[in-house]
């Protein structure tokens, strides 16, 4: 599965706003910077249907503007949420 890609501040904005309105909590476990370089592991929980998500990011930056974000989480734990609440719903 490929990420859609997401270019420029305007778009990049209005990817965090987006994704802020599905997620209830945030805890960053570990930080590291190094050189141009800063990375985060941390997990979020949304909220409908509840479920926690272990995610990575690293970002990468150039002077005080930011060139590069990867981000990765694994979805299981999303998609299995997801078919419990279809199958609650009768729709599965």
């Amino acid at each position: 599965m490929s990420a859609r890609r997401v270019d420029g501040k305007e778009e990049v904005l209005a990817f965090i706003d987006n994704v802020r309105k599905l997620v209830s909590r945030i805890t960053v476990h570990q930080s590291i910077v190094e050189g141009e370089r800063v990375s985060f592991q941390w997990e979020f929980e949304t909220a409908n249907p509840t479920t926690l998500i272990q995610a990575c990011v690293s970002i990468r930056l150039e002077g005080d503007a930011i060139a590069e974000i990867r981000a990765y989480h694994d979805p299981r734990p999303f998609l299995n949420a997801q078919a419990i609440e279809m199958m609650n719903r009768g729709l599965v």
